[in-house]
């Protein structure tokens, strides 16, 4: 992701589609939450749809540092499965 293309990281590309997709999921009164991890889980948000959500989604991404190491989800999936707040419904379709 250290590749500029037309002037603008790629990182930066990914970080504005996260927001756009965040903000189009609220205004549409879905909930939007963010995890950022490297090596290890940066910062969690919960999904919600307050009207503060996007300000709370844009300061973990100014917050979390740009460094570039391999990710690690196990921990990721460890984090995500111990902070869950809601059981998946058991149909399968």
């Amino acid at each position: 992701m250290k590749n500029a293309v037309r002037w603008i990281k790629l990182l930066d590309y990914s970080i504005n589609s996260s927001l756009v997709i965040s903000n189009i999921a609220i205004r549409k009164f879905d909930k939007a939450g963010i995890i950022t991890f490297a090596d290890s889980v940066d910062s969690t948000l919960t999904a919600d749809n307050r009207s503060d959500q996007m300000n709370k989604i844009l300061e973990c991404f100014i917050i979390s540092e740009q460094i570039f190491v391999i990710s690690d989800y196990e921990t990721l999936s460890s984090t995500i499965l111990n902070n869950k707040t809601q059981e998946p419904d058991s149909a399968v379709y």
